[in-house]
């Protein structure tokens, strides 16, 4: 069996992949987000805090954060697809990563670029939704803090000002957009040029040891690792055949990878768990 398609090989350059994403969209993805909260502190500066804080479904356009995870989609997973499809077909292995999509297969950018269309609604409306929110908890706190402390309603307009342009909440937001997005890109990627492979496989859970964003590990994803690796008597499962995840609050998911977005944020958010490939 070639080398590269080892389970440690594939995490390996899983990782390795994902953390070169996430150094590339990450920057970008918080600028993005930073140019709405500077959208709310422009309306607090032209119709005050009050108003603004009534106005709430101006903040957010979308169409530039958009674009960046559209583009990592392609890059990331494209990318990845392109990878695999060397690892089974030449069992290359990859030394530098590249996300650049100039040097990635036309075919995998198309790949990557519908599967990004097919999912971006929910994953943009759910990006709008928490975007809107954090403005409006900025401001009604602020005036909160306002009429407690009995400052005036120029000096509330300024401190909403700056505390949105601070934007301190995106330094963590946009790390956990990265990381999660890059994920997903390069997971659909790797399924893709497995199933284009055409020969039987083989998959198995690989859980890495990172918590959820509440800060608590995901345990089930521990329990498919067990239940998937051979070394602690588990077994590997068809390509076509889904991971039934147990989760705590919702039961059970069918997940035909990690970070597949059937998973919904429960199993996807902050995750770094792989799926890796046998022939």
């Amino acid at each position: 069996m070639p080398k590269i398609l080892y389970p440690s090989q594939q995490f390996a350059l899983q990782q390795k992949i994902a953390r070169k994403s996430v150094r590339e969209f990450q920057p970008k993805i918080k600028e993005a987000l930073q140019a709405d909260f500077n959208k709310a502190a422009q309306m607090v500066e032209a119709l005050g805090v009050e108003q603004t804080a009534n106005n709430r479904a101006g903040f957010f356009t979308g169409d530039k954060i958009n674009n960046i995870l559209r583009t990592l989609y392609e890059s990331t997973g494209g990318y990845t697809a392109m990878r695999y499809q060397e690892m089974f077909e030449t069992n290359k292995k990859a030394e530098e990563i590249d996300l650049d999509p100039l040097n990635i297969l036309d075919e995998w950018l198309v790949f990557m670029l519908t599967y990004w269309v097919s999912i971006s609604g929910p994953k943009m409306y759910g990006i709008e939704n928490t975007t809107e929110n954090e403005i409006a908890r900025i401001l009604a706190n602020v005036i909160k803090f306002g009429r407690e402390n009995g400052l005036s309603q120029n000096e509330v307009n300024k401190l909403a000002i700056q505390t949105l342009r601070e934007g301190k909440i995106n330094n963590a937001r946009s790390l956990l957009i990265a990381r999660t997005e890059s994920h997903q890109a390069l997971s659909t990627g790797a399924i893709g040029a497995v199933k284009l492979a055409g020969v039987p496989v083989l998959k198995q859970w690989i859980a890495a040891e990172y918590p959820a964003k509440s800060g608590k590990p995901r345990l089930w994803h521990r329990d498919l690792d067990r239940q998937t690796n051979p070394d602690n008597k588990g077994v590997r499962i068809p390509v076509n055949q889904p991971f039934l995840v147990n989760t705590p609050d919702y039961g059970l998911i069918e997940m035909q990878y990690a970070h597949d977005a059937a998973g919904l944020a429960v199993n996807n958010c902050n995750c770094r768990c792989c799926t890796v490939y046998i022939a």
